[in-house]
C-alpha cells in the first residue's frame, strides 16, 4: 500500500513537470530537482523510494535533495536570495 501510494505521488510530480516544460521553454531542456518536505517523506521510506521510482520512469536523470527540507526554511531562503533553487 505504501509502494502504491508513492507510486501516485510520483505520477503527480511527473505532470506538474511535464506542465512547467510546456508552460516555459527554459525549462524544457532542464529537470528541477525534487526537495521533499513532511513527515511521511522523511519516515516512510517505500512511499519515498517508490515516488522517485515512478518519476525516474519518465524523468531517468532527475536529481532529488538528501534529507527532507524545512519549507518554511526553504522560503525564508527563497525570499532573502531570489533564488528558486535550494543549496544542495
Amino acid at each position: 500500500m505504501l509502494r502504491k501510494e508513492g507510486e501516485d505521488l510520483g505520477w503527480l510530480v511527473r505532470l506538474i513537470i511535464r506542465r512547467l516544460q510546456a508552460a516555459d521553454s527554459h525549462v524544457a531542456d532542464t529537470l528541477p530537482s525534487i526537495a521533499f518536505a513532511g513527515s511521511i517523506m522523511e519516515r516512510a521510506k517505500p512511499v519515498r523510494d517508490a515516488l522517485i521510482a515512478s518519476v525516474r520512469l519518465e524523468f531517468p536523470a532527475i536529481q532529488t535533495l538528501d534529507g527532507v527540507i524545512d519549507p518554511i526554511a526553504g522560503a525564508i531562503w527563497r525570499a532573502r536570495t531570489g533564488s528558486a533553487s535550494y543549496p544542495h
